[in-house]
């Protein structure tokens, strides 16, 4: 039988409180906090939400520039049995198999006629 469940911090987009030393950090934490980002909770993690350049400065680099979005703590998941990686093969369109342990892939979920899946009820926006 094959599970699949949300990190437990993350579970359905809920947001979690936790204290500043158990927060965890992304790959990219000493970058942010070396630029002066202003750092916040968010899901567990300390996120940086500006820089002290200020938002208008931010936008325009990004627009005339580029822009690097940390995504590691986003859309974790947990999954288990045997056949996890043909079920989770059935879902994205990732390559599941070619993933290698520790590691994580991003991708998109799809419903059985190839689109984007999304469920309303899951949205922490709507």
């Amino acid at each position: 039988m094959t599970t699949l469940r949300t990190v437990p911090q993350i579970a359905r987009g809920a947001r979690t409180f936790a204290t500043q030393a158990a927060l965890q950090r992304t790959p990219l934490h000493s970058f942010h906090v070396q630029r002066g980002a202003k750092m916040v909770e968010f899901c567990g993690y300390d996120m940086p939400v500006q820089y002290k350049e200020g938002v208008l400065t931010e936008h325009l680099a990004c627009r005339q520039k580029a822009a690097i979005f940390d995504v590691s703590h986003m859309g974790q998941l947990h999954v288990e049995g045997k056949d996890r990686i043909a079920f989770m093969e059935s879902l994205c369109v990732a390559d599941i198999s070619a993933a290698t342990d520790g590691k994580s892939q991003l991708s998109v979920l799809t419903n059985g006629e190839g689109w984007h899946y999304r469920r309303s009820d899951c949205d922490s926006h709507s």
